[in-house]
C-alpha cells in the first residue's frame, strides 16, 4: 500500500496505512513523494508492501 490522500481534521493530507495491522501514519505534507519519505524518517517501511515501524521489527526479529 502506499501513501493515499486522506481528510484529516478539516485539512488535505496523506495516509499510509500498514498491510499487517491497519496502522495509519497521517502527514500533512504537498505530495505522496513527501509523505511517504516522511513516514520512512519514522520508521515506516513503504513500498509494494507498507509495515509501521513495530510490524517491521518484528518480521525482522522474526528472520534473524
Amino acid at each position: 500500500m502506499t501513501a493515499q490522500v486522506i481528510q484529516s481534521r478539516g485539512h488535505n493530507g496523506w495516509a499510509v496505512r500498514c498491510d499487517l495491522c491497519e496502522h495509519r501514519f497521517e502527514a500533512a505534507v504537498a505530495g505522496k513523494s513527501a509523505a511517504e519519505v516522511f513516514a520512512r524518517i519514522n520508521g515506516w517501511v513503504v513500498g509494494e508492501t507498507s509495515r509501521c515501524p513495530m510490524c517491521a521489527t518484528a518480521r525482522i526479529a522474526r528472520f534473524a
